[in-house]
């Protein structure tokens, strides 16, 4: 079975956010770890993913101060997150 690290930026993310969850987690012959930076989301957003948490390996981070783009977010995420162990990385 292969190793799949999902690396997700979210802002403000509610309404969508539970169906990804759903999506990623129900993926067949994989292992996924799931890596969420939240960029100050003012929803719902951080709640519904840490109620989604339960037995699921899902980190969850929390920025201090915005990252000020989508992009900047999944930057910092890459950089930062340890890719190693895993067969693919996802974005």
């Amino acid at each position: 079975m292969k190793n799949v690290l999902v690396l997700m930026a979210t802002y403000n993310g509610a309404p969508w956010i539970e169906s990804q969850l759903k999506s990623i987690f129900e993926q067949n012959d994989v292992r996924i770890k799931l890596v969420i930076s939240d960029d100050c989301s003012k929803d719902r957003t951080r709640e519904i993913i840490q109620s989604h948490a339960q037995g699921k390996d899902l980190v969850l981070i929390t920025n201090e101060k915005p990252s000020g783009t989508a992009g900047a977010n999944f930057r910092k995420l890459y950089r930062t997150v340890d890719t190693s162990g895993f067969d693919f990385v996802a974005l």
